[in-house]
């Protein structure tokens, strides 16, 4: 009985924290990251919002600049669920804008990368408060099902 309880207890863990995926580093893969993010918000039902508290101590941030520089190894998740939001501009709303000039997530594909975003037969994504570049695509979206997609607030080449 004991087994049971502990098993209905973190499904239902998974079901209330589901809806807000923060990504705490710059690195390519694992814990925190944005590949795990967005891997997590097409895997768990409803709406979600992928957020971004990076600290200043990342690796990967540059202070004379004010970003945070994220290189994907390889291609990222396809956005294949829908009603997702992928707020670049939560990094301003928890460190500041320390990025006068434009949005302090930069996606850089290194020239090595087709697309930053690929959004495949889903709808209501939100996509804001990036600088995206050095892909071949920045976004990619494509299916039959991908309507109302809004990519707002970027800078993108």
């Amino acid at each position: 009985m004991k087994k049971i309880y502990i098993a209905l207890f973190c499904l239902f863990s998974l079901s209330v924290s589901a809806n807000v995926f923060t990504v705490i580093n710059t690195n390519d893969s694992g814990s925190g990251t944005l590949r795990e993010a967005i891997t997590y918000a097409n895997a768990y039902p409803g709406s979600h919002t992928i957020n971004f508290n990076i600290p200043l101590t990342d690796s990967h941030y540059n202070a004379a600049k004010g970003v945070w520089t994220i290189t994907p190894l390889s291609t990222m998740p396809y956005i294949t669920k829908s009603n997702i939001l992928i707020d670049g501009t939560s990094q301003t709303v928890n460190h500041g804008n320390t990025n006068v000039n434009g949005p302090e997530i930069i996606l850089d594909g290194a020239k090595t990368i087709d697309f930053g975003f690929h959004i495949f037969n889903a709808s209501n994504i939100i996509i804001k408060g990036f600088v995206i570049c050095n892909f071949l695509y920045g976004v990619q979206i494509s299916g039959t099902s991908a309507t109302a997609n809004k990519i707002a607030g970027n800078y993108i080449g």
